[in-house]
């Protein structure tokens, strides 16, 4: 394997902080991309739309995080929008881009052959990403200490495959402290938000957006970013009741009480000092190919054998498409004390945090890029999501070696 990693440690404790978050609704009619059965551009929003920026600097280095209530942002789109940003934040900063995984936004992803980005709405975030980096409210240096708590939760998302397991369906907060007074949080969970229907007639952010605006309520004075766990085989398949925007609301409350209780919890404050590391991972691409007629269904729902034709159908339209995705992924490992952020830009099965310790360790996904799924090595289970991912065995078993040693 041949990774090639750009490390920076600092040796302080001393670190600036600034939060900013802006609206991201397009201001004209958009086609939402997450379901290949969204075919209308739509107007109408519930469940507003944001990007929201955490910047910290640490001896003179910089981390920055842009979220977006988004399906994802291909790695050639995140480069355009990189070397926009870096007439506001220079060249040495590290910029990180982390997704949501909304169903129900804008395209700012190519993606499979079949996603597009939509050039009209990237072009509209330009200026707005530009002053949300630029008026971050940065802190004075301070001696900042942060906390993790974690837990199983499946109140709102289960491992969607009949033969899978909720082991590692895990909520957690990471909290900031500044002279012990808590400034703010990243939640996170790993779920799809794909509660509403796949032909609803509005856009957007679904459960993770509608529990930052609850939170954002309650807690006024901090600032809170949600980050997306492995949820490549993890959804509201099982808890959800109905397909509509009351039950983004209900199991939004359902994530916010477990999120506040853990927020309630004594915390174990650790020193917040800045570390990271940069690695970028050669793949192997290809396609599977599937005879569903030969393959042993006994075991599986009617809608999951359904989504095996869907899953055969995409793969046909895109096997030769395979040159228009990257030959190497990007892997960013921020370290805040000893609890350690891994982003990379797959959509994990939530098995692979057994290559962690989860009571330290948060694999983020949808980061840095946008590549599709990825089930764990020497997986033999059939699925939708099996059956259109296009890295190899081996791929799989690099990137669990990658996500352990970095």
């Amino acid at each position: 394997l041949e990774f090639r990693p750009v490390l920076f440690r600092s040796e302080g404790y001393h670190v600036k902080i600034g939060y900013n978050q802006v609206c991201i609704n397009p201001t004209f009619s958009c086609l939402p991309v997450g379901f290949l059965t969204q075919a209308e551009p739509l107007n109408k929003i519930r469940g507003d739309l944001y990007a929201r920026c955490l910047r910290m600097v640490d001896d003179g280095r910089e981390v920055i995080l842009i979220t977006f209530d988004s399906l994802g942002i291909s790695q050639d789109v995140q480069e355009r929008m990189e070397e926009s940003l870096r007439q506001a934040v220079g060249e040495d900063a590290l910029i990180i881009f982390s997704c949501s995984h909304t169903h129900y936004a804008p395209s700012l992803c190519n993606a499979l052959g079949f996603i597009e980005e939509n050039t009209p709405y990237l072009e509209s975030l330009d200026i707005k990403l530009l002053n949300l980096v630029r008026n971050c409210r940065m802190s004075e240096d301070a001696q900042l200490t942060v906390s993790y708590q974690v837990r199983n939760f499946t109140g709102v998302g289960r491992c969607r495959l009949s033969q899978g397991s909720d082991q590692f369906v895990l909520a957690g907060v990471l909290s900031f402290f500044k002279e012990g007074l808590r400034i703010g949080n990243f939640l996170i969970y790993n779920c799809h938000p794909t509660i509403s229907a796949e032909d609803a007639d509005y856009l957007s952010s679904d459960y993770p957006g509608a529990a930052l605006d609850i939170l954002k309520q309650r807690y006024p004075k901090e600032f809170f970013l949600f980050l997306q766990g492995p949820c490549g085989d993890v959804s509201t398949r099982f808890t959800r009741q109905a397909k509509n925007y009351d039950e983004v609301i209900r199991l939004a409350n359902e994530i916010v009480s477990a999120w506040e209780k853990m927020m309630k919890l004594t915390p174990r404050m650790q020193p917040l000092k800045l570390d990271w590391n940069d690695q970028t991972l050669p793949i192997h691409k290809g396609l599977k190919t599937f005879d569903i007629n030969q393959m042993d269904t006994a075991s599986l729902s009617e809608k999951e054998i359904r989504e095996l034709h869907t899953g055969a159908k995409m793969v046909e339209q895109y096997r030769g498409m395979l040159a228009m995705l990257p030959n190497e992924v990007r892997f960013t490992r921020v370290s805040l004390g000893p609890f350690r952020l891994i982003f990379n830009p797959f959509e994990l099965f939530s098995g692979y945090m057994q290559n962690l310790d989860p009571k330290k360790d948060v694999l983020v996904c949808y980061s840095q890029g946008y590549l599709g799924y990825l089930s764990c090595p020497d997986n033999q289970e059939i699925s939708y999501e099996t059956m259109i991912e296009i890295c190899s065995n081996d791929d799989k078993k690099a990137v669990a070696e990658l996500i352990r040693s970095c």
